[in-house]
């Protein structure tokens, strides 16, 4: 049985969001925010739980098996799994 996993992400202010998102969907957070709205009033699910800083993001990934995100490579700890790298 596969893992149910639980997406994290930054506030929307945070530089990283908007440069992850365009780098794995080409999609601005304009866009992005346009597609969470149309699922969610669908119901057909929630956006990813949304962390104030990178500290809180790597805390969670640390403590919780199940969350997944992205984050610099230089943040990467024991506790954590790289499933995906995207190019500079």
């Amino acid at each position: 049985m596969a893992v149910r996993r639980h997406p994290v992400d930054l506030s929307l202010d945070a530089p990283e969001r908007q440069l992850f998102y365009r780098k794995l969907l080409n999609k601005n957070l304009e866009e992005i925010n346009a597609y969470w709205s149309r699922l969610v009033f669908a119901g057909r699910t929630l956006p990813p739980d949304e962390l104030g800083s990178r500290e809180n993001l790597q805390s969670r990934l640390e403590r919780d098996p199940t969350a997944i995100a992205y984050i610099e490579h230089s943040r990467v700890s024991k506790e954590m799994r790289i499933v995906l790298s995207l190019p500079e």
